[in-house]
């Protein structure tokens, strides 16, 4: 078998007590997109294959894959043994999971937001969240930093790293989102312009991002990949696949404990 295709951070893989990738829509066949949807893409038992795949190159056979009902909210599950067995029938409904437990792969999906993984090597304490503009601009980053925190992870020890998300070129908003992200929150403000190329407002997401990243007090911040929109045979892309017709999916990023 080929075997499949994912990204790393530098900063992550530095730490030998935590395995992480960032996946695309690249498979292990030139047949086969490596879609992880089960609701997305219209083949859910080759999602479930496919996300067993990515789990295993990742963390392990042994390991068990951990996920949620992702909502576009700032809402963060901690993961344990007891919530894993045996596995919900139906997730719980967030967009964040943190764990200290050896041998869970948390796991985000994404097709334009973007995904982002933490860890404490100290404390050896994870997360993985899932920061659409929703819930960038509400706080998933912070509660997600929060929620290692409750774990014993150190704020000064926490590392993160983001990976594929549309890039601000890609990211057309027009003038009533861009009212409703600086509502919510008004350090987006910054992060809102129009184009010389255009009439309408676009946002800076990955930028967006980072700075909110660094104001939760992480200070050691990687990001990986490119532009999911303006790379459509590496990565799903939402935007992309609504304005041509192309197939939907969404790509998967895990971290894990050793």
């Amino acid at each position: 078998m080929i075997p499949i295709p994912y990204e790393q951070a530098q900063n992550i893989s530095k730490i030998s007590a935590v395995r992480h990738g960032f996946f695309g829509r690249i498979g292990i066949n030139e047949t086969n997109d490596f879609n992880c949807s089960l609701t997305v893409g219209g083949q859910p038992e080759q999602a479930k294959i496919n996300r067993n795949i990515a789990k295993n190159a990742i963390a392990g056979e042994n390991a068990k894959l951990a996920y949620v009902h992702q909502i576009h909210s700032s809402d963060v599950v901690t993961i344990d043994k007891k919530i894993l067995t045996p596995q919900k029938l139906s997730p719980q409904k967030a967009d964040a999971l943190v764990t200290s437990t050896k041998g869970v792969a948390l796991s985000i999906l994404t097709a334009d937001c973007c995904p982002i993984l933490f860890a404490d090597k100290e404390a050896k304490i994870i997360g993985a969240a899932h920061a659409g503009w929703q819930g960038a601009v509400n706080g998933i980053i912070a509660n997600t930093i929060n929620a290692m925190i409750d774990l014993g992870a150190e704020k000064e020890n926490i590392i993160a790293a983001f990976g594929p998300t549309i890039s601000s070129a890609s990211y057309e908003i027009g003038a009533k989102r861009a009212k409703d992200i600086i509502n919510a929150n008004h350090r987006a403000e910054q992060f809102i312009f129009i184009p010389t190329n255009s009439r309408r407002e676009h946002f800076d997401l990955p930028n967006f991002v980072f700075n909110e990243l660094k104001i939760a007090g992480v200070k050691n911040i990687e990001q990986t990949g490119g532009c999911t929109a303006k790379n459509p045979t590496k990565y799903f892309s939402h935007r992309y696949a609504s304005n041509n017709k192309n197939t939907q999916g969404r790509q998967i990023s895990i971290i894990s404990l050793q």
